[in-house]
């Protein structure tokens, strides 16, 4: 699979979606019941993280699991967690919002702020060794 069709679906069961984008491994669950515009979007943003990422780290899996919780009429929150494992290790960020776009979103912000921080730190150790 190339990069030049990220996201395409390689798999499915037990209502989770497994996709692999320029060799990362990504698994998403929670994302059933929702529409092809919202499951695409969210890939989108998967995406977006995974290359940014990939400038520093080798990311060899990355999951994210979304459930809804306080549903009151139309309206639902929305849990994110994401969990990836690469060269550093295993990193992890969750978040919760009323839009599953927001959720992800925010979820996602922090995992990115916590890679570039442990990337800050390894840069400073190794340079004061």
């Amino acid at each position: 699979m190339t990069s030049e069709n990220p996201g395409r679906q390689i798999s499915s069961h037990d209502g989770d979606i497994y996709r692999q984008v320029d060799g990362v491994n990504i698994r998403v669950s929670g994302l059933q019941e929702e529409d092809v515009f919202t499951r695409d979007g969210v890939y989108k943003e998967i995406v977006g993280t995974i290359k940014r990422l990939r400038k520093m780290i080798f990311i060899s899996d990355f999951t994210l699991n979304v459930k809804k919780y306080h549903e009151t009429g139309s309206r639902k929150k929305y849990s994110i967690k994401i969990r990836i494992l690469c060269d550093r290790g295993t990193f992890h960020a969750d978040d919760h919002e009323w839009s599953i776009f927001k959720a992800v979103e925010k979820t996602l912000e922090k995992l990115e702020n916590e890679v570039f921080r442990k990337e800050d730190r390894s840069k400073v150790h190794t340079k004061a060794h």
